[in-house]
């Protein structure tokens, strides 16, 4: 058996240190509360926003291993996907909230930035299983973007629009299947 060896440029280990401090900061504010309690709601936060990150590295690193080519147009995805998770990072709150526009637009724009480059892949391919994969992952990615993005309009009250939008998290984290 043949092993593909594939390495790892600087611009994918910098998004992964992005990575690594988001998480650092969902963890600083979980027990940020006046009365230093872990209530259900902050848990709930903290699950989420643990979840979205986890979510948005998984489907970048899919594409990097499995597609990306050392080329401009991926070096251009990779640094406009990096600033949106900093913008996602700087949203962390003990307050989610009062950051729950930006984070669920940031979370929506990632989401359809790396559609779209699973769709360009799908585009520039002839094997039908690539095919079929990428149009599945673009697929479920603008769905969740565009419920995310449902999630930002002012309607209800808070907990409604941050159910819609864990939902879209849900489906964009456990419906795929990435073989």
């Amino acid at each position: 058996m043949q092993v593909l060896r594939k390495e790892v440029t600087e611009f994918e280990l910098f998004y992964d240190l992005i990575f690594a401090y988001a998480i650092s900061r969902i963890a600083s504010i979980l027990f940020v509360g006046a009365d230093h309690r872990l209530s259900f709601k902050s848990l709930g936060e903290f699950l989420m926003l643990t979840l979205v990150f986890w979510t948005i590295w998984t489907y970048q690193t899919v594409f990097a291993n499995r597609f990306s080519i050392k080329n401009k147009i991926s070096a251009l995805f990779l640094f406009f996907d990096m600033f949106w998770v900093i913008v996602l990072t700087q949203a962390i709150s003990s307050d989610f909230e009062k950051t729950h526009f930006t984070f669920a637009g940031a979370t929506s724009i990632l989401f359809f930035s790396i559609a779209l480059q699973y769709y360009l892949k799908m585009k520039n391919t002839d094997n039908e299983m690539i095919k079929k994969l990428c149009i599945q992952l673009a697929t479920v990615l603008v769905v969740s973007g565009v419920i995310g993005f449902i999630s930002i309009i002012p309607f209800g009250n808070y907990m409604i629009r941050f159910s819609v939008y864990a939902v879209s998290i849900l489906i964009t984290a456990f419906f795929p299947d990435y073989n």
